[in-house]
C-alpha cells in the first residue's frame, strides 16, 4: 500500500511540474505586443507615408506606430490614453476619393491582434 501511495505521489508531483513547464512556455512563445509591418508586406492599400514601422500594442487595447524614431497613437484608444501625436501625421490621402485617407483598419486590426 505504501509504494501504491509512493507511486501515486510521484506521478502527481511530476504533472505538476510539467504543467508548470507548460504554462511557463505558453508564456515564452505566446503572441509577441509588436511586430513589424512594411508598404512591401501591404502593398496599395498602405496607408502611410513611412515606408515601414513597428506597430504595438499596448495596455487595453491601444495601438500605436513607431517609424524613424517617432512613435504615433493609431487608434481612438492610444489617442485618449497617451501623449503620442496623432497617426493622421503620416496617414495619406486616398488619390481615389478625394478629402478621405486611404483605410487604415488593416493596421489597427493587426494591432489590436497583438493585445494580450
Amino acid at each position: 500500500m505504501k509504494r501504491l501511495l509512493k507511486l501515486v505521489l510521484i506521478i502527481a508531483g511530476g504533472a505538476v511540474v510539467g504543467l508548470f513547464a507548460l504554462l511557463f512556455l505558453a508564456a515564452l512563445l505566446g503572441s509577441p505586443s509588436r511586430e513589424v509591418i512594411t508598404k512591401a508586406k501591404y502593398g496599395d492599400r498602405w496607408p502611410l507615408s513611412v515606408d515601414r514601422g513597428t506597430i504595438e500594442c499596448v495596455g487595453a487595447g491601444a495601438v500605436l506606430f513607431h517609424a524613424d524614431g517617432n512613435t504615433y497613437a493609431v487608434n481612438g484608444w492610444a489617442t485618449s490614453t497617451t501623449d503620442y501625436p496623432d497617426i493622421r501625421e503620416i496617414w495619406l490621402d486616398d488619390p481615389a476619393k478625394p478629402g478621405l485617407k486611404i483605410n487604415i483598419d488593416s493596421i489597427i486590426s493587426r494591432g489590436l491582434s497583438l493585445c494580450d
